[in-house]
């Protein structure tokens, strides 16, 4: 019997290494709150030089998760396909973790103007919206302990006595 409690003790030990693993990966892919500055700098000027044009680029609040805080950013940008495919290119390679939701695309004809003004022809353009998720690692939240749950206290009814009338 011993041997066996022995052996899940192994056992255990091997999961939490593997564990500590994955959140060591997870913490490298996340910036902490002092990168964020820098990474949504890399993000707004992604369109200069490019065929695309952020109309909107709004960061929200957030929610606070056990060790990371999940950011939000909401995007509404112009631009033709490969410009827009770019970006998520670009987004995903940023080598943080990026999600997208909400996604939404919708074809544009917009009259193209040449030097000496419109020239008659008409280009087409996606306009992307989106929400992209960045999350941050929460400094120190791997070091306090996991929180557990307790058990109800259950109160004990107190009897009443009854009076000898």
């Amino acid at each position: 019997r011993h041997k066996a409690i022995v052996k899940k003790g192994d056992l255990t030990e091997k999961d939490l290494a593997r564990v500590s693993g994955q959140l060591n990966a997870y913490k490298k892919q996340m910036p902490v709150a002092d990168d964020l500055p820098r990474l949504l700098k890399k993000v707004s000027g992604f369109g200069v030089n490019r065929k695309i044009e952020l109309l909107n680029f709004e960061l929200s609040e957030g929610s606070v998760k056990d060790f990371y805080k999940e950011i939000p950013l909401q995007i509404r940008m112009r631009g033709d396909l490969w410009s827009t495919l770019d970006f998520f290119e670009y987004m995903q390679n940023l080598l943080q973790l990026v999600s997208f939701e909400n996604l939404s695309l919708e074809t544009l004809q917009v009259p193209v103007v040449g030097p000496s003004g419109p020239t008659g022809e008409n280009a087409f353009l996606l306009q992307t919206v989106m929400t992209a998720k960045t999350f941050s690692f929460i400094e120190g939240s791997d070091k306090r302990p996991a929180a557990t749950k307790k058990a109800p206290v259950k109160k004990k009814k107190k009897k009443k006595k009854r009076s000898g009338h």
